[in-house]
């Protein structure tokens, strides 16, 4: 009679704990989510040579790989520092979310930092970059959001 009520109780507890686990994991981010950066301004898609070849780029790099991205781009306030950029994401980015060197680049035109979190289908990644148009001088933010 014990083996029965043994391996009832292990069936009710494993039940029990993939059910806690679904109740308790995270729901998928939203660009939402994600904080702006303080004095950042909405910048429309197509003003700007250096936004839209960074924009296509990484449209391109998750073309054919059954993503969903957000994107969203905003120019930054005069006198901006990548540093404190970095730095803002960093401390706002909640605990879930794990760097990844895989999606950090940092140049002196164009600068990427990059978090993952969650696995299999159910991932996501999540990239800001900022860029500075030469040319004008402007300083543009870009955040990113991809689902699988």
């Amino acid at each position: 009679m014990r083996i029965p009520r043994t391996a009832l109780l292990v069936l009710v507890i494993s039940v029990l704990t993939v059910v806690i686990a679904a109740c308790s994991s995270n729901a998928p981010a939203t660009l939402q989510d994600i904080p702006v950066y303080a004095g950042a301004q909405p910048a429309e898609a197509g003003s700007n040579f250096v936004t839209d070849a960074m924009v296509k780029a990484i449209e391109d790099s998750v073309a054919g790989q059954n993503l969903t991205s957000q994107i969203n781009l905003y120019e930054l306030p005069e006198g901006t520092q990548w540093t404190d950029v970095k730095q803002f994401y960093t401390d706002q980015v909640g605990d879930d979310w794990k760097a990844s060197s895989d999606l950090t680049q940092e140049a002196d035109v164009i600068n990427i930092i990059g978090w993952q979190r969650g696995s299999g289908a159910s991932e996501q990644a999540l990239i800001v970059g900022q860029a500075e148009d030469p040319l004008s001088g402007k300083v543009f933010l870009l955040t990113g959001l991809f689902s699988e």
